[in-house]
């Protein structure tokens, strides 16, 4: 996905969207299109070791670094990219996106990043339902359990999949699945209250 700032900032949060697949075999992926950090302002900052926390719910997206076992984990990090840097970190470590005082930023200072998922070997496919639906849209067939192997998640390393690459080279892929994407609204819809905090992510200029 394309991840753009200006934002408020984009507090300690935890990664739930990261695809049809648990926790442990998930390691997200951002890579900067522009330099950022200036300031510090925009720049990733990572709580390192709270992929290792045991009171976070896989569910939760937003979390308070007091609560539970989070003041553990003191060692704070801030990596300020250029551009085509890339940064990898575990799916349940604890990170924010560092934002200005008041969350006014600037003009001239939006940055453009990509970020992702890469499935780790062994990873089974998981329909985990709900707002997780918006990272499972295309229109495959796997089922709960199945292994995570189709053109749909194509293998990448440590070799590509002839059968996978045969697929995909034919367009044969269906990116966004009208049925699927029907079934994710009426999800949402039925349950917006449990979404709104994603509404702290909406962000503002001078």
């Amino acid at each position: 996905m394309l991840l753009v700032n200006p934002n408020k900032g984009f507090g300690w949060h935890q990664d739930n969207q990261n695809g049809p697949i648990d926790f442990p075999y998930a390691l997200r992926w951002w890579v900067a299109m522009d330099r950022c950090g200036q300031n510090d302002f925009g720049a990733p900052e990572y709580l390192l070791g709270s992929h290792k926390n045991t009171s976070v719910d896989d569910k939760a997206v937003f979390v308070n670094i007091e609560d539970g076992d989070l003041p553990t984990f003191t060692r704070k990090t801030k990596f300020i990219p250029e551009p085509g840097d890339l940064i990898i970190w575990d799916a349940r470590t604890i990170h924010r996106i560092v934002s200005p005082p008041g969350q006014c930023w600037q003009e001239g200072t939006q940055r453009r990043a990509l970020g992702g998922t890469v499935a780790k070997d062994g990873a089974i496919y998981l329909n985990k339902g709900g707002a997780s639906g918006i990272s499972d849209l295309a229109g495959h067939n796997l089922t709960n359990g199945e292994k995570l192997a189709s053109p749909y998640f194509p293998r990448i390393y440590p070799t590509r999949d002839p059968e996978e690459e045969a697929v995909r080279s034919k367009r044969e892929i269906i990116g966004r699945s009208p049925k699927k994407i029907a079934e994710l609204a009426v999800t949402l819809l039925s349950n917006a209250g449990k979404y709104v905090s994603f509404t702290k992510v909406v962000g503002k200029k001078q």
